[in-house]
């Protein structure tokens, strides 16, 4: 899909939210957001977007419940989120999010992005294949890593508000020098929870699996349990 067709689709769903999610203001806010970081990014201002684009992803998370406005809505500053980390020179966290919104909505990996140079170019270059396994990829018999340091998810606070709760499952690439790269959702949750379980997994620490000695990539099955007390 053209990237110019693409946001300015996603923008206009940002725009109708108030009649089932947040304030008419409020959800102008964010496109206005959104179209301002989409000529930034065009231009190279990638340390002025990144901030709005954090602070606009934090919003979202604040308010926003189930339904598939929100994963549309949530795809956008999510995008370019990644397209602004790379052009900073990020390149893992770039990629890392790039695969997040394709996890979360696989229709993203078909944005024409060559309106936003190297950057998109590069992500472009990282697809992330089969980003919603039926299960996951690890298999009894394959050498496992180990967990060094796990970190926390948040808990949204739309998703509290929502009570919205349950098991996300995600199956990660645990490569030779411990890095987690390539999160794929198995079992979702409703977006923000989805997002906010996957922001956490990018800083787990993992001593990487072995095979005679020698470390080795490998797959890695996660699940965060989601609970209101």
């Amino acid at each position: 899909m053209h990237v110019h067709r693409f946001f300015a689709l996603l923008l206009l769903v940002v725009m109708a939210l108030p009649a089932v999610a947040v304030e008419k203001r409020i959800a102008e806010r964010w496109g206005n957001n959104l179209v301002t970081t989409t000529k930034m990014l065009k231009a190279g201002s990638y340390p002025d977007a990144l901030p709005i684009l954090k602070k606009t992803i934090d919003e979202m998370l604040s308010m926003l419940g189930p339904g598939d406005e929100t994963t549309y809505v949530f795809i956008v500053p999510l995008i370019q989120m990644a397209l602004a980390e790379e052009g900073m020179g990020d390149h893992s966290a770039a990629i890392w999010h790039w695969h997040m919104a394709q996890t979360i909505y696989p229709k993203a990996a078909e944005t024409d992005l060559s309106a936003f140079g190297v950057p998109g170019e590069t992500l472009r270059r990282n697809i992330l294949s089969n980003p919603n396994p039926p299960a996951c990829l690890h298999k009894r018999e394959e050498p496992l890593a180990k967990v060094l340091k796990p970190s926390s998810p948040k808990y949204p606070d739309g998703a509290r508000l929502f009570r919205e709760r349950g098991i996300v499952i995600v199956s990660l690439t645990i490569s030779a020098d411990g890095s987690v790269s390539e999160p794929r959702v198995v079992k979702p949750l409703p977006t923000p929870l989805t997002y906010a379980a996957l922001e956490s997994m990018r800083f787990w620490k993992f001593a990487p699996a072995t095979v005679d000695g020698n470390a080795v990539q490998s797959s890695f099955c996660l699940t965060v349990n989601y609970k209101l007390n």
